[in-house]
C-alpha cells in the first residue's frame, strides 16, 4: 500500500489515542478483507491457495503499520 492508502490508518490511530487519552476504553478492530473477488483471482493467477495469498498481503499491511508507528487493533477478524 502507498501513504494515501493509509490515511485512514493515521487518522484512526491518532482518534484512538486522543479517546485513550481522555479516558475511554476503545476496542479497535480492522476487518480483512481476504476473500473476494480481487483475492480469489490473485491467488488463481500465482497458483496458489487463497490462505496463502492472502497471508502474504495481510503481513505486509502489519508490517507497513508497524514502520508508520501505528498501533495493532486488539483483533483483525478475516472475511473467511
Amino acid at each position: 500500500m502507498h501513504v494515501g492508502q493509509f490515511r485512514r490508518y493515521v487518522s484512526t490511530d491518532l482518534l484512538i489515542r486522543y479517546l485513550e487519552f481522555q479516558n475511554f476504553d476503545v476496542n479497535h478492530v480492522v476487518n480483512i478483507t481476504d476473500y473476494d473477488d480481487k483475492t480469489i483471482s490473485g491467488a488463481q493467477q500465482e497458483g496458489k491457495s487463497l490462505a496463502d495469498f492472502t497471508r502474504s498481503h495481510v503481513e505486509a499491511f502489519k508490517r507497513d503499520l508497524a514502520r508508520l508507528g501505528i498501533r495493532s487493533p486488539q483483533a483483525m477478524p478475516r472475511v473467511s
